[in-house]
């Protein structure tokens, strides 16, 4: 059984055609791969972590090799959490908006982790 994350990354919900032709595939996906399930991740619904200063400063000390401190290790943990969502994935699939074809800041931000 695999599991597929759909990454919703529009503001205009039902009144966006992009979303309902996404959800035409997503039917059609789970009607063919009826033992799969989809994650639905709403960015717009979802608060996801800040990359902020500790944050940041949370990356370079793993890449550093360093101890967090109690701070960074506070950020680092909400960063985590959207990690392990990630990584108990099997495939993803998002869509952004066909009029701009604009990526939201939102999802930028999840791959800079």
């Amino acid at each position: 059984m695999a599991k597929l994350l759909y990454i919703e990354a529009s503001p205009r919900k039902d009144r966006s055609r992009s979303t309902q032709v996404a959800r035409t595939f997503l039917a059609a996906y789970q009607k063919s791969r009826p033992d799969d399930s989809i994650e639905t991740l709403d960015l717009w619904a979802t608060s996801l972590p800040r990359f902020d200063g500790a944050t940041i400063e949370a990356k370079y000390a793993i890449l550093q090799g360093q101890t967090h401190t109690p701070g960074q290790a506070q950020a680092w943990k909400s960063v985590v959490d959207v990690i392990e969502q990630f990584k108990s994935l099997t495939n993803t699939f998002s869509r952004c908006r066909c009029g701009t074809l604009e990526c939201p800041t939102s999802l930028s931000t999840i791959s800079m982790f």
